[in-house]
């Protein structure tokens, strides 16, 4: 997170120590965002798929109309 030797040296390192959390708190807001993206999409694909299960499994869908990945 932050270099001991900056809260070793007291206050006089606060701002740096402020400028290192907020770099790291963009970096997770970043990653928060791509995750969020990556799970939607995966979201998506289950309902797909769990549709299309749903009518093969009922018979509605036949193996040749089945979409290759």
């Amino acid at each position: 997170m932050e270099p001991p030797e900056l809260s070793e040296q007291g206050p006089s390192t606060l701002r740096a120590r402020c400028e290192i959390l907020e770099r790291q708190k963009a970096f997770v807001a970043e990653s928060l965002a791509e995750m969020q993206q990556t799970y939607e999409k995966v979201s998506c694909k289950l309902e797909y798929f769990s549709g299309l299960c749903e009518e093969y499994e009922q018979g509605a869908l036949k193996q040749s109309n089945t979409p290759q990945e």
